[in-house]
């Protein structure tokens, strides 16, 4: 009879990984929000350059939202049918080069056209993001970890106003260069993440360790299993970096739990109460200051910014 192929990790090293993958994930979030939020900041130039009116820019920035909401699903069933690291690495630099076709948009059509494609591209961050978190981390620690990578998201937020305030004064309102710039950073991402990460753990080549305990893929002996289980986690408790046991109802019964669950229909509408307050923030806050209250670029960066830390502190 055959033996079952057998795997090995390194309990150290997985728990030094598994920082480093947080880590990954987080800086994504941040370079996301980078990319998506310096369009408020330069609301105000862009107007000027294409001569496109308020209304029309509203459309542009909606236009994000839709591609977001509609390949939502999609993007989380990229890293289902490819691996995360794939998918991952493969929206990132879509949405990089999403990026620089806005920075060449001349008219009020290419531009609505790029904002759809780029919020097609990021639309896979959060379930890409959560996948990620399900395959690596264990189940007492998954909570925060989504914590810091929503925070991250914000600090991302935070930088954006800032930094492209001063990059817009900097480039004499050259948002074109700031974008292209900011296009390099998910690039840049996208190659790291893809040399440095795997889809799982036990798929890792810097993991497998000759001197660790042998276990047959997907079961680990219990003594391995105590080693690797969070402290006062129960004996059933799913171990570090192992992924729980697969749904075994079919999709359509899983949507029938999901739609007939009250705590699902309130997550989902506190996320739409949340992002209208948000929204305000990330789009057309900094155009309000400089027009309401006639201060320059730089200063309404900067102002904006201070709510978007109270994100980041309440995230944690």
């Amino acid at each position: 009879m055959k033996s079952p192929r057998r795997t090995t990790i390194q309990p150290v090293r997985l728990a030094i990984m598994q920082v480093v993958v947080l880590c990954l994930i987080a800086f994504a979030s941040s370079s996301a929000y980078l990319t998506r939020h310096c369009m408020a900041v330069a609301n105000t130039q862009i107007q000027e350059d294409l001569e496109i009116s308020s209304g029309q820019m509203g459309w542009i920035i909606a236009a994000y939202s839709v591609g977001y909401m509609v390949f939502q699903v999609p993007g989380g069933w990229l890293g289902d049918r490819f691996g995360t690291r794939s998918a991952f690495a493969g929206i990132s630099a879509l949405w990089s080069l999403f990026t620089i076709w806005t920075s060449w948009a001349t008219s009020y059509v290419p531009m609505l056209l790029s904002r759809v494609a780029f919020g097609s591209a990021q639309a896979g961050l959060v379930p890409l993001s959560a996948k990620v978190i399900k395959d690596w981390m264990p189940p007492a620690l998954r909570g925060s970890s989504s914590a810091v990578v929503a925070a991250a998201m914000s600090i991302g937020g935070v930088a954006t106003m800032w930094l492209t305030a001063r990059l817009m004064v900097r480039f004499e309102n050259d948002w074109r260069l700031v974008f292209q710039i900011y296009s390099l950073v998910g690039i840049a991402w996208a190659i790291v993440f893809f040399a440095l990460f795997r889809t799982r753990p036990e798929e890792h080549p810097w993991l497998k360790d000759e001197n660790a305990l042998d276990f047959p893929e997907g079961e680990l002996d219990e003594q391995q299993a105590r080693r690797l289980r969070p402290a006062g986690s129960s004996h059933g408790a799913q171990p570090v970096g192992f992924a729980d046991r697969e749904f075994t109802v079919s999709g359509g019964e899983l949507l029938t739990r999901m739609m007939r669950s009250p705590t699902m229909w309130a997550i989902c509408m506190q996320s739409v109460l949340r992002a209208a307050g948000y929204s305000l923030l990330v789009t057309w806050m900094v155009y309000l200051l400089e027009h309401a209250y006639s201060l320059d670029k730089q200063s309404a960066g900067t102002m904006n910014m201070r709510p978007l830390i109270g994100v980041v502190l309440g995230s944690l």
